[in-house]
Order: structure tokens, then C-alpha cells, then sequence
């Protein structure tokens, strides 16, 4: 499963180049220029990444790093701050997990991200060992490399129930309770 990520910028030929870059490395990536299309995108697909340019021009970064955050409070924010200045006021109240300068060496975009890819990766596969019931919660989790209560309350994000039991199986968990 590749992880996806949302590339947000008003110049369109830096977003082909860094779509070109992270798809090449297998990750799958939405671009757009407009903030409120990256805030429609969003809605429909569960983005691990954000990169986020500064420049964007129908609204403030911080009011789009906040609207994505919103409606997915595990998405990572990755920043190109305006005049590459990470202490910039602009961005006051928006906390990025990473900050990237304009013009970047693409391969420090992927160093930047692969940490964030390598566990959502580490997290899909414990999740469906654990749906498959190869794996208990707690391996699950310690597989993911996050608490076990971490863990059954992120399943919801992959679709997977935290329990998963038929009506007579509950009623027999029920009877010996």
C-alpha cells in the first residue's frame, strides 16, 4: 500500500517535480495549487504527508495547515516557509513536522518523508496481521512501534473494527463476563 501524500503549491512545475520525485519512490501523490481544493482532497482521501508551500495563494498557510490537521489529526506537515524563513510569523500557530527550502535537493524531500513513510508502513502491515488474526493487539502495536491503546484507536483509519466478533460469540463473551 502506497502511502499518499498531498503536494499544495501555486507553482505547478515545482508540484510536477516533486510528484515525479516521491512517485518514483512509490509513494502516491495528489497536487493541487488551491488551498481549498487541498481542503476537498482531504476530505476524500486519508493523505499521510502534506507538503505545503507558503505561496499558496487562496488562503493562509496556517488556516489550511489547520483546516488539513482537522480532519486528520496523524497527518505530517511538511513546510516550505515563506522566504525559507521556518521562524516566519506567517506561520504562527501552525506546527510542521518538518520545514523544506525553496529550491531543495529532491533527494532531501524523500530523507525528510521516509521516516514518516517507513512507520505508516510499519503501522498498514501490523494493522492486517492483526485483521488477518496472525497477530494479538499488543504485537500489533509493538510492531507499529506505538501503544496498544495507540493502536486499536487508529484501526478506524484502515477500516478495521477493534472487535470483531459474530453475534454468538459476543453472546458467549457476554454469558462468561
Amino acid at each position: 500500500m502506497a502511502a499518499k501524500v498531498l503536494v499544495v503549491t501555486p507553482y505547478m512545475a515545482l508540484g510536477r517535480l516533486i510528484r515525479q520525485s516521491l512517485e518514483q519512490s512509490t509513494y502516491e501523490v495528489q497536487m493541487t495549487e488551491s488551498a481549498e481544493d487541498a481542503l476537498e482532497f482531504a476530505l476524500q482521501t486519508a493523505f499521510s504527508v502534506a507538503i505545503l508551500d507558503a505561496d499558496v495563494n487562496d488562503m493562509s498557510i496556517v488556516d489550511l495547515g489547520q483546516g488539513l490537521v482537522a480532519d486528520n489529526p496523524n497527518l505530517r506537515l511538511i513546510v516550505m516557509p515563506p522566504h525559507n524563513d521556518p521562524d516566519s510569523p506567517l506561520l504562527e500557530g501552525l506546527p510542521p513536522h518538518a520545514f523544506l527550502s525553496k529550491p531543495f535537493y529532491l533527494p532531501d524531500l524523500l530523507q525528510t518523508t521516509r521516516p514518516q513513510f517507513e512507520a505508516e508502513a510499519r503501522m498498514a502491515m501490523a494493522v492486517k496481521l492483526f485483521e488477518r488474526q496472525r497477530l494479538s493487539s499488543g504485537l500489533a502495536a509493538r510492531l507499529a512501534g506505538v501503544s496498544r491503546v495507540e493502536f486499536l484507536l487508529d484501526l478506524h483509519r484502515y477500516g478495521v473494527p477493534m472487535i470483531d466478533l459474530d453475534e454468538a460469540e459476543l453472546r458467549a463473551d457476554v454469558q462468561h463476563a
